[in-house]
Order: C-alpha cells, then structure tokens, then sequence
C-alpha cells in the first residue's frame, strides 16, 4: 500500500516520463517473433529487435505488425502526455523517455533496436507535419536504393531540416519560442 501512495504523490509530469520509458521498452519484435515462429531475433539477422530485421528473420507480415505496435508504442504516450499536459516541454521528456525504452529495454538487458519506427510515432503525435517530410523522405529513398537503413538515415536528416523550417503550429510556438536564445542588443559605445 506504501508504493500506491508513493506513486499518487508523484508530480503528474515524473509518472508519464517513466510510463514513456516502460512503453517504449516493450519489446514487440522480440515477444511476436518468439510467440509466432520461436526464433530469438537478436541472434539472427542483423540481431536487432526492430520491424525490418523481424521481417528479415519471421516474414514480412510480422515486420509490418512490429512496425506498427513500435511506432504506436511511442505515440500512444506523447498523446496521452500532450491531452493531460498541454505542455510541450513535458512532451518532449516523453518524446525521449519512449526512445531511449526501445533503444535502451531495461527487459533485454538495455540492448534494444535502433528507434526508427518508435521515432516515428513519437513524431507523429509530437509534430505530425515533420513526421510527414520525414515519410516522404523515406518513401523517396527506399524507392531509389531499395535500403531500410539508408531510406531512415534520409528521413531522420529531412526531419531534422524539416523541423528547423516549418512554422511551429500554435500549439508549439510557446515551446519554440522559449528555446530561442535571445539576441544580444547592441549597447550604443559612450564617448568620452
């Protein structure tokens, strides 16, 4: 009964930051390629527990599931964050947290996948429109060299820049704002 009571006085922004980092530690690829075909991911393949190697080692199909429960495991919380908070800074803390849970699954010993899909849903609930340029990217990429990894290289870069030039939606021009550094006004010299 202590722990539920430790839990309740937590401050609201603590708990959704370590329920980001549980959700995204689930490891969905490891779980569904062992339920479905009981083959260890992490010792065939590239050995990462992530959607393209689960298709590489399970099938297609699983990989796309994977995939799916990845990205969805990052967005699910920075949703959840954004409708109790309304704060992007709080936001951003569970961007992270759900990153570093698929990079970094306290349940494999903190040896995840590399955070491609769980980005994604991490961008798509925290900025839908770089999520978009970051889509196109890859979907531009993939077609030219037929390469998961190159396809996601490119998308994280045009992200990136995309993020630096898109006008923030209202919803973030506070946070945007605030992370600005302030110009330095120039001081007129005095003569003597």
């Amino acid at each position: 009964m202590e722990i539920f009571e430790r839990a309740l006085a937590l401050p609201l922004v603590d708990v959704l930051v370590a329920a980001g980092y549980l959700a995204g530690s689930i490891p969905f690829g490891f779980i569904l390629a062992k339920l479905v075909s009981g083959k260890d991911v992490r010792t065939e393949g590239s050995g990462n527990i992530g959607a393209t190697n689960v298709a590489r080692v399970v099938g297609k199909k699983l990989g796309v599931v994977v995939l799916l429960l990845d990205a969805g495991k990052g967005f699910v919380p920075v949703l959840v964050t954004a409708q109790l908070t309304h704060d992007t800074a709080a936001e951003g803390l569970v961007c992270l947290a759900a990153l570093l849970g698929h990079c970094f699954p306290i349940w494999l010993w903190f040896r995840g996948g590399k955070g491609v899909a769980t980005g994604l849903g991490v961008l798509l609930a925290h900025r839908p429109d770089v999520a978009a340029v970051g889509l196109v990217a890859f979907a531009l990429a993939f077609a030219a060299v037929r390469k998961v990894s190159v396809g996601s290289l490119v998308a994280a870069v045009a992200s990136h820049r995309g993020a630096r030039r898109a006008r923030p939606s209202r919803r973030h021009a506070c946070a945007d704002q605030s992370l600005r550094r302030p110009h330095r006004r120039e001081t007129p010299r005095q003569h003597p």
